[in-house]
């Protein structure tokens, strides 16, 4: 993927499988990436999976303003920004 060289993208739906190949190519094109989802099993294993220092996990419900503001956060104080993408 092109042009997320030092990105920061939050990607919500993060357990999820198209989050999960979106991740692996933005990874590959030099982004850092915050992934967001309910299921956090499953996001726990796939970043841990990865071994990458360029990406974290935030377990939230997008629906809840108190989460989203929680995984902002967190991607300020992981990676000093954010640019977000939705993926369902």
């Amino acid at each position: 993927m092109t042009g997320v060289k030092d990105k920061v993208v939050i990607l919500t739906g993060g357990a999820g499988d198209i989050a999960q190949v979106a991740t692996t190519k933005l990874l590959d094109g030099g982004a850092n990436v915050l992934l967001v989802d309910c299921d956090g099993e499953r996001l726990a294993a796939f970043c841990d999976s990865l071994g990458s220092p360029a990406v974290a996990y935030c377990v939230a419900d997008v629906t809840s303003e108190a989460d989203t503001a929680a995984y902002v956060k967190a991607a300020l104080d992981k990676f000093g920004g954010y640019w977000q993408v939705n993926s369902r």
